[in-house]
């Protein structure tokens, strides 16, 4: 069993269930340093499922998807992250999406790790809808060259650098944009994401229209033209 310990933090205050014999209250703010106010953490005893003992060797395997003809060298995934290491501009939405160094450094590290299959992050097909600021953006219609495509090889090229497979996620965010990077968000429906969630808030959206879903279609198109030829093949 945990023993009590102290967790500091400032603000507005929220209580989590981990499970029925614990409870975690903590006051938390996600502009300012973790520190100030006192409050105490106590977790019950962890539940744990008993299995039989298997053998793993499968795991590291080959798997070959039979649409795509691409073999991953074992089954290891390392599943979508949001990573938020891409450019961001609050007034010049264009220079928004562009991977930085960082990012591709992170990929270069997963990929010494001998993953069989690697998702990237968001990669968003709108400089303007977006999960968050720092999302990579792949816009409908931009040119196979220049900065921001030799960013995403450069990406790609590090992830696949030890024989991983690396596939680029698509994304569109739906009414998930937050407030202060889209006043009028589109969406399946015009029902809100309502509240503040982890320090963040949403507009009322409003359903797409068939232009809308047209447009997104032709990003989620154009995206898979860059991701076959940037990411996938190992």
């Amino acid at each position: 069993m945990f023993k009590d310990f102290e967790l500091k933090r400032i603000c507005r205050t929220s209580t989590y269930n981990l499970s029925s014999q614990s409870q975690v209250r903590y006051e938390h703010s996600y502009s300012k340093p973790l520190y100030l106010t006192t409050t105490r953490m106590t977790m019950g005893p962890a539940r744990r499922h008993v299995s039989d003992n298997k053998d793993a060797a499968s795991l590291g395997q080959a798997l070959k998807f039979e649409f795509s003809g691409q073999t991953a060298r074992n089954r290891f995934l390392k599943g979508a992250m949001t990573e938020l290491l891409s450019s961001w501009d609050a007034d010049n939405v264009e220079a928004r999406g562009v991977p930085s160094e960082d990012l591709v450094n992170l990929y270069r590290i997963f990929g010494q790790g001998d993953i069989g299959l690697m998702l990237s992050g968001n990669i968003m097909i709108d400089h303007d809808h977006l999960e968050a600021a720092g999302n990579a953006i792949i816009p409908r219609g931009s040119i196979f060259s220049g900065a921001r495509f030799e960013a995403f090889k450069r990406m790609a090229a590090a992830a696949k650098m030890h024989g991983s497979l690396f596939i680029g996620q698509v994304s569109h965010p739906g009414r998930q944009v937050k407030s202060n990077i889209q006043k009028h968000p589109i969406s399946a429906s015009d029902v809100q994401l309502e509240g503040n969630i982890l320090g963040s808030t949403f507009e009322k959206p409003r359903a797409a229209t068939k232009e809308d879903i047209t447009n997104v279609v032709e990003g989620f198109t154009h995206f898979h033209a860059t991701n076959k030829s940037t990411f996938q093949t190992s």
